[in-house]
Parts: C-alpha cells; sequence; structure tokens
C-alpha cells in the first residue's frame, strides 16, 4: 500500500516534471506600429515612444518595443529618418549607440538579410560582450536593417544571449508585401 506522503512527493514529482518540459518563451506575432515590419517576441512587449533622440546628428522620435523573458531583454528600435541619404548615418548611430551602450570590445558583425528589407552596406547582425553601468559581465547580439527611411535595431541583451535563442528572434523579422 502506497502511503499518503509518497503519493503526494510523487504528485510534486509530476508537476515539477510537466513544468520543466513547458516552453520557456512563449512567441507571438507583433508589428513595429506605423511599418511593414512584421516579427515575434518571446512575451508581450511593450511600446515607448522618444521624442527626442540624437541619431547621426539629427534630432527624431524613435520607437521602441521591449519585453524580458527568459533572463533576457528583447527590444525593437526603430524610426524615420525621412531622408535617404542618411540612412547609413543613422544605422552606423544605432550599431555605435549599441556598443556605448554596454562598453563593449568592437563588435563581431556577419551578414543577415532581412526579407523585403532595402540592401544597405551597415545592414547585418553585431555580437557584443560588454558590462552594464553597474559593471557586471552583458551580451548583446544586434541586428540593423533598414526599408526605405526608416531604420531598425532588433536585440537581445543578458547575462549570456545564445546564437540559437537569438536566431529564432532573428528569424521573425520581415516586412509584409
Amino acid at each position: 500500500m502506497t502511503s499518503p506522503s509518497r503519493i503526494a512527493a510523487w504528485a510534486c514529482c509530476a508537476v515539477i516534471s510537466v513544468q520543466g518540459c513547458a516552453p520557456a518563451l512563449d512567441w507571438r506575432d507583433s508589428n513595429a506600429a506605423g511599418t511593414r515590419l512584421q516579427l515575434q517576441f518571446p512575451c508581450r512587449p511593450v511600446h515607448q515612444q522618444r521624442d527626442r533622440v540624437a541619431l547621426a546628428g539629427v534630432s527624431m522620435k524613435m520607437e521602441l518595443l521591449s519585453c524580458s523573458a527568459g533572463s533576457l531583454t528583447w527590444g525593437l528600435s526603430y524610426a524615420d529618418v525621412g531622408d535617404p541619404r542618411e540612412v547609413d548615418a543613422a544605422l552606423r548611430g544605432l550599431q555605435d549607440s549599441a556598443v556605448a551602450n554596454i562598453a563593449a570590445v568592437p563588435a563581431e558583425r556577419s551578414e543577415l538579410a532581412v526579407p523585403g528589407a532595402t540592401p544597405q552596406a551597415r545592414s547585418g547582425r553585431s555580437r557584443l560582450a560588454g558590462r552594464t553601468p553597474k559593471g557586471e559581465p552583458v551580451q548583446m547580439q544586434t541586428v540593423v536593417f533598414a526599408q526605405g527611411t526608416w531604420v531598425f535595431q532588433a536585440s537581445v541583451l543578458g547575462t549570456q544571449v545564445h546564437d540559437d535563442t537569438a536566431d529564432i528572434y532573428f528569424a521573425s523579422l520581415r516586412f509584409a508585401r
């Protein structure tokens, strides 16, 4: 005969094992309002807006979607620079600010094509390692890209950012037709 304490212990183990199999990230479709960019976040993003962000020497309005899940912060920043001649400088500004925000060592860059994006020499993926303002180690992976005069930066930030996790997020980036 099985004792009540053994049944309770077994039930507890069963609950823990089921929870262990549950997906850590709850991917959901989202879009960048005012643009044709579609993507997936692993959590419900919060929208913020900054009216005066200096990017490429110009003050502009920047939109931000972000959320935290699985010990990582997921974000998308985007802005309309208004002038096609300013796109390259704005992409460089997004890259430079990511490096500066975490006091990173020079970035490891690679190509990453976002379906529907306008080809730009500065578009691509960066892997950064740096420190938080409190001096704690941090990693960030970012992708910068553009469509027309809109510039975008998708990012994943945390103590340790694994490529396979960031790959899922970055692979979801696409522009609707």
